[in-house]
């Protein structure tokens, strides 16, 4: 990720797949996952106390943190909790997680040397009671969001080439973002700053759009397909 570090999230993902890999045979049952996740919180969160700026080699220790994440998703595909929810329980959801997270997330202290930051991929949680609960309670929000937004093209288009995206995003992330941010007249309110960030992010994926649709075009072997045959290069994968 020194190259590009916005792609950390998917060394790490890669970690995280492989502790499941070793793992996953020993979660026979619903509660032996259930039991696990309590589990990795506090190995992962012990592994990381003396981080500092130490670099932590592919994320290893902080994947054993969010390997409990991963783990509670797991429980949740499996058991279908959230599949058998109907559009009210969604929506009711999505209510209670979201104001819960939006009433926690300013609470957390963040860690010393970025206060008052967390930055996970530096593995600087804060504190740990209100890092869990407003990670865990985030994640159910925007799953329950997702449960309740209509099927459109668009968002499908902008899901498949998500982590193209991301990684094409560092073109901007450090020369033009910056630029940008000293440029805007962004006062101390939370609403204009997404407003903000917003316009900026649309800005920026209308500009890689062409991008992308030249890479799937002509070179989808190196965005997700590589056994996909031409036209300018062969598969790479059989």
């Amino acid at each position: 990720p020194n190259f590009n570090w916005l792609t950390w999230f998917l060394i790490c993902l890669f970690t995280v797949e492989l502790i499941h890999f070793l793992v996953v045979r020993l979660l026979t049952s619903s509660l032996r996952v259930g039991l696990a996740i309590p589990l990795f919180c506090v190995a992962g969160w012990l592994a990381t106390m003396d981080m500092g700026r130490r670099q932590d080699f592919w994320f290893a220790r902080e994947s054993l943190l969010l390997y409990a994440f991963y783990l509670a998703g797991y429980l949740l595909c499996t058991t279908g909790v959230l599949q058998r929810l109907s559009l009210r329980g969604s929506i009711a959801l999505l209510l209670m997680a979201g104001a819960v997270t939006l009433g926690t997330f300013q609470l957390n202290p963040g860690s010393p040397m970025y206060n008052p930051v967390v930055l996970v991929n530096l593995s600087q949680h804060g504190h740990v009671g209100l890092f869990l609960l407003t990670a865990f309670t985030g994640s159910l929000m925007v799953i329950a969001l997702a449960q309740i937004t209509p099927a459109s093209r668009l968002i499908s288009v902008i899901g498949r080439n998500t982590l193209v995206l991301m990684a094409l995003s560092y073109i901007y992330f450090r020369p033009i973002n910056y630029l940008i941010a000293d440029l805007l007249p962004v006062g101390p309110s939370h609403l204009e700053l997404v407003l903000w960030c917003t316009a900026v992010c649309l800005a920026q994926m209308a500009l890689l759009a062409p991008v992308i649709w030249l890479l799937n075009r002509y070179l989808p072997q190196l965005i997700g397909t590589p056994r996909v045959s031409g036209p300018w290069l062969p598969k790479l994968v059989d």
